[in-house]
């Protein structure tokens, strides 16, 4: 299994799945928070990386990914990129709500 995918799952997706599995009453309440938190980070994101990658501000190498590519050739981003910024903003939305419902802010 490829290094970013390996990353991806032990520090973002099995925690947040892990959390959703304890304190799912609470969080299924906040659908909208989390449909709007994913559908934001794409809308920012993927042109962000995309120009990030075409103007050469960083580069993916192909050996710790899948080497399956997404987006047009030379500023294209693989696609433990895209899982990424589909879950760590599922992982952060979830800690922060779970954390404010902790601490009572409201």
């Amino acid at each position: 299994m490829p290094v970013y995918l390996k990353f991806l799952l032990i520090f973002f997706l099995f925690p947040t799945v892990l959390f959703w599995l304890i304190f799912f009453p609470f969080l299924r309440k906040y659908k909208k928070t989390f449909l709007l938190t994913v559908f934001f980070a794409f809308i920012f994101g993927v042109p962000w990386d995309m120009l990030s990658v075409k103007t050469g501000l960083w580069r993916y190498d192909a050996a710790p990914t899948l080497g399956v590519w997404f987006g047009p050739s030379g500023s294209g981003l693989p696609l433990e990129e895209y899982l990424f910024i589909l879950i760590f903003p599922m992982f952060a939305a979830t800690i922060t709500l779970i954390i404010r419902e902790r601490l009572k802010l409201k």
